[in-house]
């Protein structure tokens, strides 16, 4: 009785700990133009309001791939602070066609996250995604996926250089080696 009465105590206290959360950061994916999550990065490292420069080919890449019904997983690599974020925030912002969804830094998957996907043309960005736990479960979601014609869904996983074993691993175990296509690691830029 006494073991009872606790545990309902700390489910009560789940519940409560649960509806101080903030929506968003109970959501796996969220909008770009609607988060405070995607604002947030500010300063001299994250100053997204400069020019992208020195990546065409790079944004000539992501269209390509966005455009090849085969590819369904793309994998950008780079060191911090070289600009995967920037070149993901712009590029992502001239998609037309596609719903754009990034994964949550502070969302964590659940049996919710599915339905958190319109039933549209979406691609999915996991920026850092070498700090995300659940990826396998988002990689697990996009190569069950069947690849008939509508709606298509796709995703990007940015990760820096000490990520890509992790991430390797779970693209074998996981998804379809023809389904994958891995950008060369982002290079500094001489401008």
């Amino acid at each position: 009785d006494k073991v009872d009465a606790i545990l309902e105590r700390h489910e009560q206290e789940i519940k409560e700990l649960r509806t101080r959360i903030p929506v968003e950061r109970a959501r796996t994916f969220y909008e770009p133009e609607a988060s405070a999550e995607y604002s947030s990065k500010n300063g001299p490292l994250f100053d997204f309001n400069q020019r992208l420069q020195g990546r065409r080919t790079r944004l000539a890449e992501l269209n390509a791939f966005l455009a090849d019904p085969a590819q369904r997983i793309a994998v950008l690599p780079g060191r911090g602070g070289i600009g995967k974020t920037k070149l993901l925030r712009d590029w992502s912002a001239g998609v037309a066609g596609w719903k754009v969804l990034w994964v949550s830094q502070h969302g964590m998957w659940h049996e919710g996250s599915v339905s958190e996907i319109p039933s549209t043309d979406t691609v999915l960005i996991a920026d850092d995604a070498h700090l995300y736990d659940d990826l396998d479960k988002i990689v697990g979601l996009i190569s069950s996926r069947a690849s008939g014609p509508e709606p298509r869904l796709k995703l990007v996983i940015a990760t820096r250089p000490s990520g890509i074993g992790r991430i390797d691993e779970m693209l074998a175990r996981l998804a379809s080696s023809t389904a994958v296509v891995r950008f060369k690691k982002l290079p500094i830029v001489s401008l």
